[in-house]
């Protein structure tokens, strides 16, 4: 009850900047009946086919699960999935990677909200993407029997930090989790520390996501569209950057990024043209709601700008910054590339990184800025086999311009790359074995 008069207290002083978001930028219009009274679609109960309630908080999230739920309807087939995110954009990538199962928003942390929701829903398990815990939510699934389990369970310093401040009234919750699957060991000490008691480690789902031979329609689709033509008819056969030699003109992509990133690459991106006439530049947001306003920018910079929304349709000139400002289309964008910039990771984005996993897979060298504490495992072992640079704001159009003097190098540090992603395999099939155990508990206990 207090914890519920609490957050009713938030949500009431925050109303006015929720509605001046929503007029403004149009979020936070969608799933109030999901959000703040739990009716999310009722789910037909039949104990033929239980139903495993997936939460992921946004599309990054989101992007991990395909390959674990996959993996389960492949050896259970008769198990139901339903996906909850907090976010539209999350909410709409989840309604189109898995078209066949139920895609809500999630309850907000209300015991109302979430008891009705379990109640519609009827899970038989519950399963967290990364990390996202709220008490009420532990509380409610708890009550009603529901084992709950963290995948690819991910523990930073400083949540740990803020979570063990917070010590005796969190430590209860984490006690609660029946299982987390963390992706290292290192993350498996903290949640271990905060109470956890059956905590394994599988390691990131992300190298499987990111392994592949890329997908070779999408990725030539896309350099039609930006007019790289010299890609799209490249021989495509020959393997992880290889398939590009023959290409008249390198490609950097600069991915995931926030302010102030785009106004520093594009200044290396114009320090770098006089050197490199040919060098062509991607810019790929993390967030869609800026779309518009790195256009704008990118105008304002004095650049020509050719928009993946626009289609064919561009006669802006081969010089342009290509914008990517679609949803779902990085992968196959990292696979245009020769040299790849992963944002937020320069200071002033307050991220912590983005994913460098999958231009990793890609075979590409990567550059980050410094602030990648959120992906220090996986920066660790990518800097172990020298397959990625630190880069600063100074230093970022010096490093692209070493990578594109130096070709050999720079394949041999995206290979180096690609290995260390390898090795990184296997971590969805454990998970799965682990998440199939607790499964079959369930079905035992309740047959029982």
């Amino acid at each position: 009850m207090l914890t519920d008069l609490a957050y009713l207290a938030v949500l009431a002083g925050a109303s006015p900047f929720l509605a001046w978001r929503a007029a403004r930028r149009g979020k936070y219009r969608r799933g109030w009946g999901e959000k703040l009274l739990g009716r999310l679609p009722v789910v037909a109960h039949d104990p033929s086919r239980p139903v495993v309630w997936v939460h992921a908080v946004s599309v990054g999230e989101v992007l991990l699960l395909p390959g674990l739920i996959d993996r389960l309807k492949a050896s259970r087939p008769e198990l139901r999935f339903v996906v909850t995110t907090g976010t539209a954009t999350g909410r709409n990538v989840a309604a189109e990677t898995f078209p066949d199962d139920v895609v809500a928003f999630a309850p907000l942390d209300f015991s109302w909200s979430v008891r009705e929701a379990v109640r519609r829903i009827g899970p038989s398990l519950f399963l967290l993407s990364e990390l996202e815990i709220w008490p009420q939510w532990v509380a409610e699934l708890t009550r009603a029997g529901v084992p709950i389990g963290v995948v690819n369970g991910r523990l930073g310093e400083k949540s740990f930090a803020g979570y063990r401040r917070l010590g005796p009234l969190l430590r209860p919750t984490f006690g609660r989790l029946a299982f987390v699957a963390a992706q290292t060991e290192a993350y498996a000490e903290r949640f271990r520390a905060l109470g956890c008691e059956n905590v394994a480690t599988t390691g990131s789902m992300k190298f499987d996501r990111a392994v592949g031979g890329g997908d070779v329609e999408a990725e030539a689709a896309l350099a039609e569209v930006f007019g790289l033509l010299s890609l799209a008819a490249t021989d495509r056969e020959r393997g992880p950057r290889s398939r590009w030699v023959a290409a008249k003109e390198p490609v950097w992509v600069a991915g995931s990024t926030s302010a102030p990133e785009e106004r520093v690459v594009l200044g290396a991106y114009r320090e770098l043209r006089s050197r490199f006439p040919e060098l062509r530049l991607v810019l790929v947001p993390r967030h869609k709601e800026r779309f518009d306003e790195v256009a704008r920018l990118i105008a304002a910079e004095g650049f020509a700008l050719r928009r993946r929304s626009d289609g064919c349709e561009s006669d802006a000139p081969g010089d342009a910054v290509r914008l990517l400002d679609t949803l779902g289309e990085l992968s196959a964008c990292w696979g245009l590339a020769d040299v790849a910039f992963v944002g937020g990771s320069l200071p002033g984005t307050g991220r912590g990184g983005q994913n460098m996993i999958e231009p990793a897979a890609h075979g590409l060298p990567v550059l980050v800025g410094p602030d990648v504490r959120n992906f220090k495992a996986v920066v660790a072992m990518l800097r172990e086999a020298d397959a990625i640079e630190t880069v600063t704001a100074e230093t970022l159009a010096a490093a692209v311009g070493r990578l594109l003097t130096d070709r050999d190098g720079a394949e041999a540090m995206g290979r180096r790359a690609a290995g260390v992603v390898r090795s990184g395999l296997g971590a969805t099939e454990r998970t799965a074995t682990l998440v199939e155990g607790y499964l079959q508990a369930a079905a035992s206990s309740r047959a029982a």
